[in-house]
């Protein structure tokens, strides 16, 4: 994560440290060949800026940083999601709010479904960017999307209780439009072929648990 670890917003494990400043919204369309787009929203509060600059105040032999200009950030992400080698039309736009918040958002065009793992971070080990496939299965299609894992995590009894309250408040929302008719799935919530499964921000503080979409959809 030499890049792209900068933009804590993508890539969830660092998201999770400020999950209590940040919730993040995909919002997926996958067509039959597996190719689709995707618009991620990342909403920033002040709070993440306020906290990035004090931790940066600690540190008195570096020269202090503006954290409202993204424009490194952005970079990042645009590269992240092109060396990926499975996207297309990468489109960034990041919005100051009135109440000092951000709002990011991220779209591009993939050309197959592992695009959609890597866009969390294109340089992570395979092994922890989670798993994702749509094929048949006894006549229909099966949908099956390993959310990564964070396992680089550092918990202990100390603080757990502390870190369950930090992250209150704040989720990690899917939503894919499929090609086919839904079935079932374990969504916590569908709009014809449309599922939406919510999380909270503090589960992914959780190291070794795994969050799974799945779906039958209709061939």
């Amino acid at each position: 994560m030499k890049k792209i670890s900068k933009f804590i917003l993508v890539v969830l494990p660092l998201a999770i440290v400020f999950s209590s400043c940040v919730d993040i919204t995909r919002n997926i369309v996958i067509n039959k060949d597996g190719s689709g787009t995707e618009q991620m929203q990342v909403n920033i509060s002040r709070q993440f800026f306020s906290m990035m600059q004090g931790l940066a105040a600690l540190d008195t032999t570096k020269k202090q940083k503006d954290f409202f200009d993204d424009s490194e950030i952005i970079a990042d992400i645009r590269e992240n999601l092109e060396e990926s080698g499975a996207s297309s039309r990468v489109s960034i736009e990041s919005v100051l709010n009135s109440d000092s918040s951000k709002t990011l958002t991220i779209g591009y065009d993939f050309n197959n479904l592992a695009a959609i793992t890597m866009a969390l971070d294109a340089e992570a080990p395979a092994e922890n960017r989670g798993d994702i496939y749509m094929k048949e299965q006894d006549g229909n299609m099966k949908f099956y999307y390993e959310l990564p894992a964070d396992n680089n995590g550092n918990q202990d009894t100390t603080n757990a209780e502390f870190t369950k309250k930090m992250f209150e408040g704040k989720n990690f929302t899917v939503n894919i439009e499929f090609p086919y008719d839904v079935i079932s799935s374990n969504a916590t919530s569908s709009n014809g072929r449309k599922l939406t499964w919510v999380f909270p921000m503090n589960s992914f503080s959780t190291l070794g648990e795994k969050r799974i979409l799945t779906a039958e959809l209709s061939k």
